[in-house]
């Protein structure tokens, strides 16, 4: 023990786990900064590499690069610097694409030395990402403190620190980070959560990181309680000609998922909402007959009572659910969705917008649109009263509110009560 509660927490990680070589994620940001001079205080220097990600996505980007090179070396351990093949050029969101990539690097350069993955994370960011989810409106799992990706242990020794305390420690020690101006900019959801709503919510507690970590810690739990659950029952119900599944019928929605999801490695990648879970649980409900369920990039089949996956035909491929922030070009299926802002909302073309992250997807059975007060009306009908071909149906934008509630068939139709005139995004499929 150091007495430094911050250092005894990244040596408790490192007692536990007993990496030989680290890989530390490293931006010359405020968490990792802290994390590198913490592991140089408590393991040989030698041990430790700093990867540093230059997604080229802004033109100070390799200067900013170059001076977290400055400051790693500074502390005694060699620096990588990783660059992406190409250049952010493909429809979507670059902060999600930078995300991704950033990731990608990290553990390809983590497996190809044998080397543990160390980030930053703290309870800060735990606490954002849990009421990003949230917000989302999808189930609001944690992040791991440990966890082993693609044969890579990935360690995030910090993520019981509040950010408070990470700052404290920089103090103490008289360390300088990198700034990235982007942190401040209110373009970007994390941003405006960390500095308008976190706030508020540490004035109703001010522990509140540490509490959103304890609940993500409760959630990560159960997860894995789950997930040992469906593994046994996965054991018991495979069978050479597929998933038997005439005992699933009275499962629990979270379990089914949990055991088709191990038998279908697939499903794992596709971005299914829940309603494509409920289709794929009325799909496992009987086992009478031969029935099939499309989905994002593949295709389930019920033979009787065994379950099988298969991957789509690309003229069947679906595009997968989209988050958009605004108006851009998206990837959608083989397609491309163009969305367009428009000053005001005139037709049923026109989706209102007031600056809001809106849930794209393509029609998924069960989808219904309210046409009045208390009407709702399938929105396969509306598809075919609008007389849309049927090879175009399964590629029609759908956007999504909370709730999994359509707020409109874009360019077709929109929910009742929504109004018109203000601001609004305009979708067209592109092919």
């Amino acid at each position: 023990m150091t007495g430094d509660r911050l250092l005894d927490a990244v040596d408790a990680v490192l007692a536990r786990w007993r990496p030989e070589r680290l890989l530390v994620g490293f931006s010359g940001g405020a968490d990792s900064l802290c994390l590198l001079d913490a592991l140089c205080r408590l393991v040989d220097r030698s041990q430790i590499s700093a990867a540093i990600v230059d997604h080229r996505l802004r033109v100070a980007s390799t200067a900013e690069a170059e001076a977290a090179g400055d400051r790693a070396r500074r502390l005694g351990v060699e620096v990588q610097l990783l660059e992406p093949d190409q250049s952010f050029s493909r429809p979507g969101n670059a902060q999600a694409w930078a995300r991704e990539l950033r990731r990608r690097l990290l553990l390809d350069t983590a497996q190809d030395q044998g080397a543990a993955l160390l980030l930053a994370h703290n309870a800060d960011d735990q606490a954002e990402s849990v009421l990003m989810r949230l917000v989302d409106g999808c189930a609001p799992v944690g992040m791991n403190a440990a966890e082993v990706e693609r044969g890579v242990l990935l360690l995030r020794p910090l993520l019981a620190m509040p950010r408070t305390a990470i700052e404290a420690y920089l103090t103490r020690h008289r360390l300088e980070p990198v700034i990235d101006p982007t942190n401040a900019s209110a373009c970007y959801r994390r941003n405006r959560l960390r500095h308008a709503v976190m706030p508020l919510l540490r004035a109703e507690n001010p522990q509140v990181a540490q509490a959103f970590s304890r609940a993500a810690e409760n959630l990560v739990d159960e997860r894995r309680a789950l997930d040992h659950a469906a593994m046994l029952i996965y054991r018991q119900c495979w069978q050479p000609a597929g998933l038997d599944v005439s005992s699933f019928g009275e499962f629990p929605l979270s379990l089914l998922r949990a055991v088709v999801s191990h038998a279908f490695a697939a499903l794992r990648e596709a971005r299914l909402t829940r309603r494509h879970w409920q289709a794929i649980a009325e799909l496992c409900r009987t086992t009478d007959g031969t029935r099939a369920l499309d989905l994002p990039g593949l295709r389930l089949q019920r033979c009787y009572r065994h379950l099988r996956a298969s991957a789509a035909a690309p003229s069947e491929r679906l595009p997968a659910p989209l988050a958009l922030d605004g108006p851009g070009l998206y990837p959608w299926g083989s397609a491309r969705l163009a969305v367009v802002e428009v000053e005001r909302s005139l037709t049923a073309a026109d989706v209102p917008w007031c600056g809001e992250r809106l849930l794209v997807r393509a029609p998924v059975p069960g989808d219904r649109i309210a046409v009045g007060p208390r009407a709702h009306r399938k929105v396969a009908r509306v598809l075919l009263d609008a007389k849309l071909p049927r090879e175009r149906r399964p590629w029609q934008p759908i956007v999504i509110g909370s709730e999994d509630r359509v707020l409109a068939v874009a360019g077709i139709r929109l929910a009742h009560g929504l109004a018109r005139g203000g601001p609004a995004l305009r979708f067209s499929v592109e092919r």
